[in-house]
């Protein structure tokens, strides 16, 4: 998606989108591009208003746009580097730990949940 495209999303995203917490408008401002793959873009949105962090998945392929949010109403405002920034480190132990599990993995995903 090229620069002309990402600033008609921009715009699109303002007149479509509606805080899902307190219905205020987005300003160009409080939208961040955090990345997009082909058609798709992974958009934070932060509302002035009452604060609350959005995340939105949008599609704009084919006539109608398609739009997934989530919002977590608990969050701090924040850019989302800050948030996976405060993390602790995966190890690499824990990497060889999940591969080794995965590669015996069944797809039983119950009887992990009942241990």
């Amino acid at each position: 998606m090229d620069n002309r495209n990402l600033e008609e999303l921009l715009k699109n995203i303002q007149a479509m989108i509606k805080c899902p917490h307190c219905g205020s408008s987005y300003t160009k401002e409080n939208i961040s591009i955090v990345g997009n793959m082909g058609e798709a873009v992974l958009v934070q949105l932060a509302c002035i208003s009452c604060k609350m962090p959005v995340m939105a998945t949008i599609v704009a392929k084919g006539a109608t746009p398609y739009v997934g949010l989530s919002a977590k109403p608990n969050m701090i405002s924040q850019p989302i580097n800050n948030m996976l920034g405060s993390e602790k480190e995966i190890s690499s132990d824990e990497i060889i730990d999940m591969h080794n599990f995965l590669a015996s993995f069944n797809g039983d995903f119950e009887s992990i949940f009942k241990r």
